[in-house]
């Protein structure tokens, strides 16, 4: 009821012309849904643009949706992402090469939903947003367009229009500002594999050399032109608007300062592993980790408390032990990243839209090859190819893929404080506590608790029978308690005589 609801006042909304104007909102620039972003550059690099799609009073007051077509918490193609506020996408995460961002990987551009979703008969138009000539338009729904303003010369692309929508578009031809070069779709690739939307970038020469600058800035300020508001542009930047600008502030930090890192990075929870509960709900595995630091809270964007760790080993332990035990993959030791994408989803199915998601950022489109893997491993491995938790070096090239993807840019840590967080999720799953709380040892599916140390890769081997059971060993003085069945080959490696 409370959906249908919602659903219903969306659509009323985006029929309302009463105060069309006044209800524009949108995040500050850098703010996005996932990944780092350039806050605080509020330079407008295009100051002269027109909107690239229908928008304003001109054209019957049609709105248009600067957001996300991957991270929307209601879903890439609900009714609901019709709606302000906007948020930027340049360097939204993604595994595309862009030096601007500060990841240096990330989103190319700025993707706009337009006024209402696709329905029969129903078209929105694709405007040229300067004067120029057509350089390109592909098969593959690219068009392209090179102009020039007082900066010198720069070219603009727009994806995927429909393929009908823009035949008549000839190479070498010119535009003006405002002319139609074709409709919004779905296409891409040559075949509707994408939400429905607009993706817009530009790129110009900076210094000698071709870089693809932010655009929203130029998007917002030409959308408040169009809808007859002050563009805000002195010397060169936007200006805040107290009405309609929403800047996103982290509750600790001091008054007025934005946290602007990825909020893995502020809570060290490198892979994202947030239960859907209040802290009292939690998994009683992470109530007890070490170093969890309750005191500080950040959520996640669906408002879920995001456990917080004190040290980066920390961080890492505690994506190992979800990853070994509670993910399952320590019965074999071996993982493809289209299992992983289906764990991390909680899907049921692999063609469920969310495992297409995590799958496409992590090895790319298709059977996969590409993606942010291509970062980390030499020969990039497809969606389903064995990846071995035994090999050092592989898990450690799973992890930045994950971690990356995570914050939308590498880790901030090296592999010796990696490998350090391993071992201390391996000790966890044998059922020892750094913290000197006392953990029961832990069962896999294939093997029964207590019957052994972890090996390297945190599975837990077959071994001796019981040599002895609930014992606390003190070294250097630090207490571990242990409780459960202990074998004389554990015992010996925790004192470190193995």
């Amino acid at each position: 009821m409370f959906r249908t609801l919602s659903i219903l006042s969306t659509l009323l909304l985006l029929g309302s012309t009463a105060t069309a104007a006044d209800s524009f909102r949108y995040h500050a620039p850098g703010i996005l849904a996932k990944g780092l972003g350039r806050t605080g550059d509020r330079t407008v690099y295009f100051e002269q643009f027109g909107f690239p799609l229908q928008a304003g009073p001109k054209y019957g007051d049609a709105r248009a949706f600067a957001n996300s077509q991957v991270y929307s918490t209601a879903g890439g193609n609900s009714v609901l992402n019709y709606a302000y506020p906007w948020k930027d996408t340049y360097c939204e995460a993604r595994s595309w090469t862009m030096p601007l961002c500060p990841g240096k990987t990330g989103h190319q551009g700025v993707d706009i939903r337009p006024n209402a979703p696709p329905a029969k008969g129903l078209v929105h138009p694709v405007l040229a947003v300067a004067d120029g000539v057509i350089i390109a338009a592909t098969p593959f729904t690219r068009v392209e367009i090179r102009s020039m303003d007082s900066e010198g010369p720069f070219t603009c692309r727009y994806l995927h229009m429909s393929k009908e929508s823009i035949v008549g578009l000839k190479v070498g031809a010119t535009v003006k500002k405002g002319d139609t070069l074709g409709d919004v779709s779905n296409i891409m690739g040559a075949k509707p594999d994408t939400t429905y939307h607009l993706h817009f970038d530009c790129m110009r020469n900076i210094d000698g050399v071709a870089i693809r600058p932010p655009v929203y800035t130029s998007l917002v300020a030409a959308y408040r032109r169009a809808w007859q508001l002050d563009d805000l542009v002195s010397d060169g930047k936007l200006g805040v608007d107290q009405q309609r600008e929403i800047s996103e502030v982290v509750n600790d930090q001091p008054s007025g300062e934005v946290n602007t890192s990825p909020k893995t990075w502020q809570t060290k929870n490198y892979g994202a592993i947030t239960p859907q509960t209040e802290p009292d709900g939690w998994p009683q595995y992470i109530k007890t980790w070490p170093g969890l630091d309750l005191a500080k809270q950040v959520r996640d964007s669906k408002g879920k408390i995001i456990p917080t760790l004190s040290n980066d080993q920390s961080g890492v332990g505690l994506w190992w032990y979800w990853l070994v035990v509670r993910a399952g993959f320590n019965t074999s030791g071996k993982m493809t990243f289209r299992n992983l994408a289906m764990k991390y989803s909680g899907a049921q199915t692999t063609a469920d839209p969310s495992v297409i998601n995590y799958l496409t950022n992590y090895v790319g489109a298709g059977e996969g090859g590409g993606g942010i893997a291509k970062l980390y491993f030499p020969t990039p491995p497809k969606a389903d190819d064995e990846l071995s938790l035994n090999d050092a070096e592989t898990r450690w090239r799973i992890a930045q893929t994950v971690f990356h993807f995570e914050a939308g840019r590498a880790v901030p840590f090296g592999r010796s404080a990696f490998d350090e967080g391993v071992a201390l999720g391996d000790r966890l799953i044998a059922g020892v506590a750094d913290s000197g709380v006392t953990v029961p040892l832990v069962s896999s599916p294939a093997e029964p608790a207590g019957t052994g140390s972890p090996s390297e890769n945190g599975k837990l081997p077959a071994s001796a029978s019981c040599a002895a059971s609930n014992i606390e060993i003190t070294r250097q003085q630090t207490s571990v308690k242990l409780s459960g069945c202990l074998s004389e080959k554990l015992i010996l490696e925790i004192v470190g005589l193995n």
